[in-house]
């Protein structure tokens, strides 16, 4: 199970905490797509300003076992 907290901790430290978030309100966009596919709400919604920060994101996400 994905501790949201510690998540969102350690993505806070990569990017600040205005371009992560883990509110429903805040995330509602982000659930949806026009795909067939069942829609889900997602954990985090980061907003990265660079390719290291993409990196950084993708390696937490690994280690902490997030769907990407």
């Amino acid at each position: 199970m994905v501790d949201i907290k510690k998540v969102t901790s350690l993505l806070q430290e990569v990017v600040t905490s205005s371009r992560v978030t883990d509110k429903d309100f805040d995330m509602i966009p982000y659930s949806r797509d026009l795909s067939p596919a069942d829609q889900k709400m997602p954990t985090h919604v980061v907003l990265p300003d660079s390719r290291e920060e993409i990196q950084a994101i993708l390696k937490i996400a690994n280690e902490q076992d997030v769907p990407v």
